[in-house]
């Protein structure tokens, strides 16, 4: 799923090349029709409030959450604004918020849009985690994630990429931060170190 390099190239070379009146008036007007209404009619996910205090059913129902917002994301090219937060108060990164991301602006760029049935998963594991002198509550969570096969779909609806079906295992942790949850890790693990 990861065509971040040439995609980028691309999308660089061709706001480079947009100089003349006529080509950035086309631009202009294809941005504005895009993305299409089919995808804007998609309904962002609604917010959680947080349960106080954070119990585990709550991280879970959040992780939960967070799956919803990337489907929302990579089908409508719009990520949520709890995608994009960032660095978190460690100085980490959320690796796949970022993926998701950079996917998503990368396909509005590109004028495309992702076509895929449902995630699903399970939950394998789930504890609470401490932090010397932090009085937050964490939750580690390891989960079994099936990705759908995705197709990339090109402005007039052709499939320009296939990414195949994917079994793919997680590890979340999240936290409540300033009254909010907030994803505070969120890697894929390596196939081979899970065996």
């Amino acid at each position: 799923m990861r065509r971040l390099g040439w995609l980028v190239v691309v999308a660089l070379m061709a706001s480079a090349c947009s100089g003349s009146s006529g080509a950035s008036s086309r631009t202009a007007a294809l941005d504005a029709t895009w993305p299409p209404s089919s995808a804007l009619a998609i309904e962002e996910p609604t917010p959680l409030s947080l349960d106080a205090p954070p119990t585990k059913a709550a991280a879970v129902k959040y992780a939960s959450y967070l799956i919803d917002q990337i489907d929302y994301a990579l089908r409508t090219t719009f990520p949520a604004a709890v995608l994009e937060r960032g660095t978190d108060r460690w100085g980490q990164r959320c690796e796949v918020c970022d993926e998701v991301v950079e996917l998503a602006q990368e396909a509005r760029a590109e004028r495309q849009l992702y076509e895929f049935d449902d995630w699903s998963g399970y939950l394998l594991l789930a504890r609470e985690l401490e932090v010397p002198q932090d009085p937050a509550a964490y939750w580690q969570l390891r989960m079994m994630l099936w990705q759908p096969e995705i197709r990339t779909l090109d402005a007039l609806g052709r499939v320009v990429e296939t990414t195949p079906y994917q079994q793919r295992e997680t590890v979340l942790v999240l936290g409540v931060f300033k009254g909010e949850w907030r994803v505070f890790a969120w890697d894929f693990l390596d196939p081979a170190a899970a065996a």
